[in-house]
């Protein structure tokens, strides 16, 4: 089961469903670092947190997933010791980086290319 809610950067609000709870909108001026806070109060042991970036007419964007503390090349993803929020952190934003950003979660870690058993 994926769980969404939705975060707005730079640009007007947010619009939040299910047990998901986003910071509701955050205005950053280009340079500056930024945290979008993602509560997830009922998230169990084996459930990931995925975030995603939709920019109008270029479609939905994985960005980073997981369970536990994840960094990649442009996003850290950083739980709270209770696992019931986690924190999306980005540097250095640009003004090309405006969007929709969602935060999912699930009970599965979500695979692109399965083999069928």
């Amino acid at each position: 089961m994926i769980s969404l809610g939705a975060v707005i950067i730079l640009i007007l609000c947010s619009s939040c469903s299910s047990n998901i709870i986003q910071t509701p909108n955050e205005d950053v001026l280009a340079g500056k670092d930024v945290n979008l806070t993602c509560e997830h109060p009922s998230l169990t042991t084996g459930d990931y947190i995925h975030w995603y970036k939709m920019v109008p007419g270029q479609g939905l964007r994985f960005l980073i997933s997981g369970f536990k503390l994840t960094a990649n090349a442009e996003y850290k993803l950083v739980f709270a010791e209770d696992r019931k929020s986690s924190v999306l952190l980005m540097q250095n934003i640009r003004p090309e980086q405006t969007a929709v950003y969602l935060c999912a979660s699930s009970d599965t870690v979500l695979q692109t290319n399965l083999q069928p058993v």
